[in-house]
């Protein structure tokens, strides 16, 4: 059984930035007596908590993609196809659907996520219910598609507002899905 954890980038950062300050602060108080009055001279220490600092702030704000994701994986094994299209697009949003294909045994409740790489976020969506933190979305079945049997369909929408991006890789129930790109780039739609 797989399981698939979706981590909330912010609160990874802050736990980091809050441990390290913590850290950086009983650092200065052993190397420095007066270090609470933040009056410090420019030391060799000082230097090397600064690179540190900065080392930690750019690993904190990477975006990381799950590591199931970056696992090779059997396409013609895959567990379900999802069919990405972009369906309008204006200056300043667009609308998607997509199309999810369960491949694999009937489905009795179902959770689709999915990583936006352009910032994207979601303003509506339809035939699920959606949560989005940061650049993860997550979908879980609505009510009436809650049952997918195998070679069974579901249609999904949404509106969200533009980014530079669209996502690539999803997964079903924690597993890897095939994946297709319809049509990404629409001619503009004016007001």
């Amino acid at each position: 059984m797989f399981y698939t954890i979706i981590v909330d980038m912010r609160t990874i950062k802050s736990l980091i930035l809050g441990a390290f300050t913590t850290e950086i602060m009983q650092a200065l108080r052993k190397i420095m007596p007066n270090a609470n009055r933040f009056a410090l001279a420019n030391t060799g220490a000082l230097r090397k908590l600064g690179a540190i600092a900065l080392l930690l702030l750019l690993m904190a704000s990477v975006n990381f993609v799950p590591r199931a994701w970056a696992q090779s994986w059997d396409a013609q094994n895959a567990p379900c196809a999802v069919a990405y299209k972009v369906t309008g697009q204006w200056q300043d949003k667009f609308t998607a659907q997509i199309t999810l294909k369960n491949l694999s045994a009937r489905l009795d409740g179902w959770t689709l996520h999915w990583i936006f790489p352009g910032g994207q976020t979601i303003t509506q969506f339809a035939n699920g219910e959606y949560t989005q933190s940061d650049a993860v979305v997550t979908v879980t079945n609505s009510a009436w598609n809650r049952i997918l049997r195998t070679n069974q369909k579901t249609i999904m929408a949404f509106h969200a507002n533009s980014g530079s991006a669209h996502p690539t890789q999803f997964m079903l129930n924690g597993m890897q899905c095939d994946f297709e790109a319809v049509n990404l780039t629409p001619v503009f739609w004016r007001p």
